[in-house]
């Protein structure tokens, strides 16, 4: 989940499921994303940030599959040289 931003800073944490526990771990929205790629897992970002945010984004829900695409095709090292 990409939960906040503050400062040009984003700010994240990895949902982790085991039966019915659900354990929190903040993390750096680029370990998330790397993580969630590997795992096949959803990414989430906070529905306030991305509305107050997306036009900074420039993109619409016709352009989520290049993002999901162009985000798998990268080295997650590079994560942290996105430019948005």
């Amino acid at each position: 989940e990409i939960t906040s931003i503050r400062k040009d800073t984003y700010f994240a944490r990895i949902v982790l499921h085991r039966d019915e526990d659900i354990f929190y771990v903040d993390a750096r929205p680029s370990d998330s994303i790397a993580l969630a790629l590997r795992a096949n897992a959803p990414i989430y970002v906070d529905r306030d940030l991305y509305d107050k945010y997306k036009r900074n984004l420039q993109i619409g829900e016709d352009g989520m599959d290049d993002v999901r695409k162009h985000l798998k095709e990268m080295d997650p090292g590079h994560f942290g040289d996105l430019d948005l």
